[in-house]
């Protein structure tokens, strides 16, 4: 069951990202980064503090679109989807949006109620730095990205 809530949450990931107006036509996929974050979840009627380290982190560009994908040791998942990046600088929801999937449970799920920003601090034409702080129904998430595309 685990499983097949990531994958499906993986799946709608994509399936938004390639619905999106592809500005270059071309589409680059990298296993490469780093995603760190500070957590908090409500989980059985508590909230619970924690911190978050991706083991791989994969981020698929298309145009001005990215979705970073980071997976921890417990085979949790924070997905940080982007919409229209033009370099450096903050981006708000709903251009924003994210995703965490902890001990197989869809905390927050990118199509739920969310606010947030992301804020490009670094950008070529392969690459992108930046933090980002969500909130959403089930919980909120500061922290930073490194990654590669």
């Amino acid at each position: 069951m685990k499983t097949i809530k990531q994958f499906s949450f993986i799946i709608l990931a994509l399936l938004a990202l390639t619905s999106c107006k592809k500005d270059d036509g071309e589409v680059k996929v990298n296993s490469s980064g780093k995603l760190t974050a500070t957590t908090s979840t409500f989980e059985n009627g508590k909230w619970v503090s924690g911190t978050f380290e991706a083991s791989s982190v994969t981020t698929v560009k298309s145009g001005n679109d990215y979705t970073i994908t980071a997976k921890n040791a417990a085979n949790d998942v924070i997905t940080v989807v982007i919409t229209g990046a033009t370099g450096v600088g903050k981006i708000q929801s709903p251009a924003v949006k994210w995703g965490y999937i902890k001990g197989g449970k869809d905390l927050v799920p990118a199509s739920g109620s969310q606010s947030g920003s992301v804020e490009i601090t670094a950008s070529t034409a392969n690459s992108m730095i930046g933090k980002f702080s969500f909130d959403g129904s089930g919980g909120a998430v500061t922290g930073d990205f490194d990654v590669t595309f």
